[in-house]
């Protein structure tokens, strides 16, 4: 699963780690979701989470499922 977000390029660096925490706090929520596994037991899901601002690429991230 793919978590973007868009920062406008004069977008501080706070609001980009803040955006960035969104987006791993939203994938972990998809990632989590009983539907996901019943539906495919047997695959293992990773989130990857990116930032953009502008168009370019701020921060990547791997987000796996909470524990």
């Amino acid at each position: 699963m793919v978590e973007v977000k868009y920062l406008k390029r004069e977008d501080a660096a706070a609001k980009s780690a803040a955006a960035l925490q969104a987006a791993t706090e939203q994938l972990r929520t998809y990632l989590a979701d009983a539907r996901l596994a019943k539906l495919h037991p047997s695959a293992q899901f990773t989130g990857l989470a990116l930032a953009f601002r502008g168009w370019e690429l701020v921060h990547s991230e791997a987000v796996e499922a909470a524990s």
